[in-house]
Formats: C-alpha cells, structure tokens, sequence
C-alpha cells in the first residue's frame, strides 16, 4: 500500500427529482397578489403580497392557539364535520367517555355516543 486514498464516485443517471412542494399557500398568496410576472411587478403588489402572509401567518398562531386552547379545556369539547365525524376530541372527552382520541377520530358521532347530540326539536310554527 503507497499510502494513497481512493474515493469511488457514485453516478446517478436518473432525472433530478422536482424539489418538493413547500409553502404552496404562500405561492398561492403570490400568485394572487404579484402573478407570475415577478420582475415586471409593483412596490403595492409586493405590499399586498407581505400583508396576506403576515395574516396568513397570524391566523395560523391563532388557530393552533384556540386548538390547544380546545384541547386541554376542562369542558367536554368535541368538533364534527358535516356529516358527524368527530375532528376534535379534547382530554375532557376523553376522561369523561373513555374513548381515546384515536379511537374517536373520524368516528360517527350520531352512532358511536348518541346520548351526547341533544335530539332535535321540532320548530315553532
């Protein structure tokens, strides 16, 4: 042996992968406020632009605020969407029905606990 390190070179041949989706809302946001023509836009297009990813940025603190906020209440809190799964099951939920929150999840609500969707009442006419 003379000493020398050889390395090995791996070539792969196959076509880049595109890069991944990130931030697609914020290139939503741009697109709707600059467009596709970047270099030909307007300080107020760039202004816009800022602005609606500042309050997307907010609503997405605010949100993940009221989500944990919803999560550890001591009240029963439990969010369905329109055809009753459950979305949201907070720790309260679970202490007091025993079913955990991925035993709930997209559950039917009307089927699984029926006793807690108060019945409809019939409308005065």
């Amino acid at each position: 042996m003379n000493g020398n390190k050889t390395h090995s070179v791996h070539f792969d041949p196959s076509p880049p992968q595109p890069p991944a989706k990130r931030n697609s809302v914020v290139r939503k946001i741009m697109l709707q406020t600059i467009g596709e023509q970047y270099e030909d836009t307007s300080l107020p297009a760039v202004q816009s632009f800022v602005a609606s990813v500042e309050n997307y940025c907010a609503s997405t603190e605010s949100l993940a605020s009221l989500g944990k906020s919803l999560y550890t209440s001591p009240a029963l809190v439990f969010v369905v969407d329109e055809v009753m799964r459950v979305i949201l099951w907070n720790d309260c939920a679970v202490k007091l029905c025993g079913y955990s929150r991925e035993e709930m999840a997209g559950r039917n609500l009307l089927k699984e606990l029926p006793y807690l969707v108060p019945p409809l009442q019939p409308s005065a006419v």
